[in-house]
């Protein structure tokens, strides 16, 4: 079966939300409201449930901006819309972290671990920030299934890859969080 692109249509107004909007009030400063977002407002993240749960060969690409002199880019796929005591996501099947040299260790590295229940974070894995200059502002990757790990990918090559850890059937939402400017672009290619 050929590749299938379907655009969330329950997405469409976050997408559009996410994007900057024009003040009059500010000389052409960009600013928006959170209240105006039609989403799970997850504490810091920007949460979107999933119309289909993923199989292997699907993909979720994400196309944001980041802020000026960025900390860090969180990615999180969720589990079973589990969560804890304190409106985080219970369960993990995959997080993916980005801390810039702008964070206050001042290094450039990717985090990649999962979260088994409240406070059940697995050991993790820290190694060196391949997949992005520091002064890049533009994020453009997708994340690819596969039928023994997940796939980190950025101008169409993989660049990180974390075992599966959850059966991905069971991924039922997608966080963003950091420091973004704003999201242009969430899409899902299903393939079956």
């Amino acid at each position: 079966m050929g590749e299938c692109l379907e655009r969330i249509n329950n997405c469409l107004e976050f997408l559009n939300l996410c994007k900057p909007k024009e003040s009059p009030n500010n000389n052409n400063k960009q600013e928006r409201s959170d209240s105006s977002y039609k989403l799970l407002n997850m504490s810091k993240y920007y949460t979107l449930l999933l119309p289909t749960r993923p199989k292997v060969n699907d993909e979720i690409r994400i196309k944001a901006k980041l802020n000026e002199r960025p900390k860090e880019f969180i990615l999180n796929l969720c589990v079973d819309s589990a969560i804890d005591d304190e409106d985080e996501p219970a369960m993990i099947a995959f997080h993916f972290k980005t801390k810039f040299k702008h964070h206050m260790d001042g290094n450039s590295s990717v985090v990649l671990t999962c979260k088994r229940g409240p406070n059940g974070w697995d050991d993790f894995e820290e190694i060196e920030n391949t997949w992005i200059d520091d002064d890049v502002d533009e994020i453009d990757v997708a994340i690819k299934f596969t039928k023994r790990e997940i796939h980190f990918m950025s101008g169409g090559s993989s660049e990180y890859q974390f075992a599966h850890q959850y059966e991905i059937h069971r991924i039922d939402r997608l966080q963003i969080g950091g420091d973004l400017e704003y999201i242009e672009e969430v899409a899902l290619r299903y393939k079956n």
